[in-house]
């Protein structure tokens, strides 16, 4: 936990407090108390697959998170380039019961409704580097605060090592900067802090 921002500590403690898992002969059940739901309105909603960034961040908008079903292979328990159900529950559900997290996920769900193809991609790729990649400065140390980094073992000690490459978060520049989806990232924006990603999301959303 001493690689995560506090906050997202303090969430994913209590968020786990109210999640059961229960085991059967049909296989594992994840059962959310009403907890998660009351915390911030959030649903988590099963998908079968990708679905476009569009209509993901369509769905954000209204506070639902289409969900993937499967689980990665056992060949590679610390790494997925495809988000797998340890993503999903490990790193994104608990930050969505989160009421500052959440708002900042449906805000950027939100912009996107009626925008042109090339700023839902914009939004999609900021998307990437906040809520799933995200870094924030907390003292002097870069703390995680991205449900890809908090859902794999990997790449959460390389985002925090001596090694890792940080640029300064800028939301201007970040929202057209290109990615790798299949492997580690070359690099991280971090932010000042969680207030200073959410004021610069304000400053696009007026662009």
């Amino acid at each position: 936990m001493t690689h995560l921002l506090g906050p997202v500590v303090s969430t994913i403690e209590r968020f786990h407090c109210t999640c059961i898992v229960e085991k059967s002969t049909k296989g594992i059940n994840f059962v959310f108390l009403p907890f998660f739901t009351a915390c911030t309105g959030f649903e988590l909603r099963p998908v079968a697959g990708w679905i476009s960034s569009r209509d993901f961040l369509a769905a954000l908008a209204f506070r639902v998170f289409p969900c993937t079903q499967y689980i990665r292979h056992s060949s590679s328990p610390k790494y997925t380039p495809e988000p797998d159900l340890c993503h999903e529950l490990m790193g994104h559900a608990p930050l969505l019961a989160d009421p500052r997290f959440a708002q900042f996920t449906q805000d950027i769900g939100q912009v996107s409704l009626g925008l042109s193809d090339e700023w839902v991609e914009k939004l999609s790729t900021l998307y990437w580097f906040t809520v799933e990649f995200g870094m924030c400065w907390e003292g002097k140390s870069a703390k995680a605060c991205g449900a890809g980094l908090l859902s794999s073992c990997e790449e959460l000690e390389v985002c925090v090592s001596e090694t890792s490459v940080y640029r300064d978060f800028n939301c201007s520049q970040a929202v057209s900067q290109k990615y790798p989806l299949t492997g580690l990232q070359p690099f991280y924006y971090v932010a000042k802090s969680f207030d200073d990603m959410q004021t610069q999301l304000r400053y696009v959303i007026r662009m």
